[in-house]
């Protein structure tokens, strides 16, 4: 469907060049994140599941940033 100025947030956050935008933002940002925040315990031996969950969690945040200023800038600069 292309975007219009119908077109809801939802609809514009589902379209593919949105979502795998967000992915590879969030595989960098995230993947860079966890590094720093959970680097000495992977380094030392000390990471446990704990710390696994911990990591995981630190994905969505990026990519649910990347989504939302996609989108916003999308209705802003795409839709008159």
């Amino acid at each position: 469907m292309p975007i219009s100025s119908e077109s809801t947030f939802l609809q514009i956050a589902c379209t593919k060049d949105v979502i795998i935008n967000a992915l590879v933002i969030a595989l960098a940002v995230g993947t860079l994140i966890g590094a720093i925040n959970h680097g000495p315990a992977l380094l030392d031996g000390t990471f446990d599941p704990g710390n696994l969950a911990q990591m995981l969690i630190t994905y969505p945040v990026p990519f649910s940033v990347s989504v939302w200023t996609s989108v916003k800038t999308i209705r802003r600069f795409c839709i008159s």
